[in-house]
């Protein structure tokens, strides 16, 4: 429902004009909030424009941690929209920020998607490092959901790099994670993943003639 959406987010607009000048950090998670309300609608000027206010008012009102979630959704647009290398500057600014503040699983998450724009670049040796770093802090905080989520994007970077056996673990890992927490949609992803990686692997070892 895209429209009521934009309606509901110019709405939340107007009340974060009114509170910027007294609370820029309020405002700040508003602007975070709406911009990525307007990206998801496809209203991506709009959308990044307030994302960028966002930016502003954060680190006018010093909030490290909201500045580094900021940085987050503007590198998830720029990845989306195939952009990987302002995506990968985005993302790096939140890492640091998170390694500044201590915050482990928001490092993780960073790493993870920093893993997503170097694999589309094809850069497969430092994404599969990216994997790992996001792979064990979420071991640290036996977040199984993330590491099947965080190892399903290791193993499709290892198809794509041709360590087909590590890829097939690493998925089929994921895909009984998936079944265990019965969750159809990262199920079906992770089947769709192990797929092309059996195909893969077993291309690699009977070459067509």
């Amino acid at each position: 429902k895209y429209a009521e959406v934009v309606k509901m987010a110019e709405e939340g607009q107007a009340v974060a004009e009114e509170l910027r000048g007294a609370w820029p950090g309020l405002a700040a998670q508003i602007y975070r909030m709406l911009g990525e309300s307007f990206v998801g609608c496809f209203e991506h000027v709009k959308g990044v424009g307030l994302l960028e206010q966002a930016r502003a008012l954060a680190v006018e009102a010093g909030d490290r941690e909201l500045l580094g979630d900021v940085c987050n959704s503007l590198g998830i647009f720029h990845r989306r929209q195939g952009e990987h290398e302002k995506a990968i500057e985005e993302y790096e600014q939140a890492r640091a920020i998170a390694v500044e503040l201590g915050n482990r699983q928001s490092e993780g998450n960073a790493c993870n998607n920093l893993g997503l724009s170097y694999r589309a670049l094809k850069q497969y040796d430092k994404a599969i490092e990216l994997f790992e770093q996001a792979l064990a802090i979420n071991e640290e905080f036996n977040d199984k959901r993330g590491q099947a989520r965080t190892g399903r994007n290791l193993g499709v970077c290892l198809s794509r790099h041709g360590q087909h056996d590590r890829a097939v673990a690493c998925l089929k890992h994921a895909w009984a994670v998936f079944q265990e927490l019965d969750d159809e949609a990262d199920l079906s992803r992770a089947a769709n993943a192990l797929g092309e990686a059996l195909w893969a692997r077993a291309r690699a070892e009977h070459p067509p003639a």
